[in-house]
């Protein structure tokens, strides 16, 4: 039948991850230019959720990456509970270092979670009902990063942007963009849509409860 769909984009179901500690280790840790993020020997990602619904991550620790720690993508009821996602090797441009918990994902729950060292911890492209609470980012700001989403929350969610650490020096001896933008919470508006492609975040109907940026 041409109309079928290939079973390759059926949504996995019902499927967890628990108590794993994922480390990616180089034998160079040595920066590369901004522009060349493959020169690294191992450019990858710790833990991808692709295409699944009513899939979790408890508990679990991605402590460095050559790329994101953890990308969450077309998906549906997920959660995310009492994990830790540190430290990304090359945070340097668009869609590296990110902790993603929306990338067209509805009802997604983040809770408890620890963010560090990382250029954003995102909500973005028509990511909907989903909710981030209890977070703890350090060096890694909050973002809605295009995409029109709507109907999010963030709640009791601390952010610390404090400049300064071994981290920090490394962006800005290395980085045209200095990775993280060092933002509080950024929602972008979409003004360099048509010279970078970004679309503005946040739709209507995003709430913002008990939070804390210092």
């Amino acid at each position: 039948d041409s109309a079928s769909v290939s079973p390759n984009f059926w949504p996995r179901r019902r499927v967890g991850i628990e108590h794993l500690h994922v480390q990616q280790v180089f034998n160079d840790y040595s920066p590369v230019a901004a522009d060349s993020p493959y020169d690294y020997q191992l450019y990858m990602r710790g833990v991808r959720f692709q295409r699944c619904v009513d899939c979790w991550m408890h508990a679990v620790r991605v402590n460095g990456t050559g790329e994101s720690p953890i990308w969450n993508q077309y998906t549906k009821h997920n959660s995310f509970t009492d994990c830790v996602f540190s430290h990304t090797f090359y945070p340097y441009r668009g869609s590296t270092g990110y902790a993603l918990f929306g990338g067209a994902a509805q009802d997604v729950l983040t809770d408890n979670c620890t963010f560090h060292e990382l250029r954003h911890v995102d909500m973005q492209s028509s990511t909907a009902g989903s909710v981030m609470r209890r977070a703890h980012m350090r060096l890694a700001d909050p973002q809605s990063h295009q995409g029109f989403s709507i109907e999010n929350l963030w709640e009791l969610n601390f952010f610390d942007t404090r400049q300064g650490g071994i981290w920090y020096d490394h962006l800005v001896d290395y980085s045209a963009s200095s990775g993280t933008y060092w933002q509080g919470m950024f929602c972008e508006h979409g003004s360099d849509f048509g010279t970078v492609g970004h679309t503005p975040a946040c739709g209507p109907r995003w709430v913002f409860w008990g939070n804390e940026a210092i």
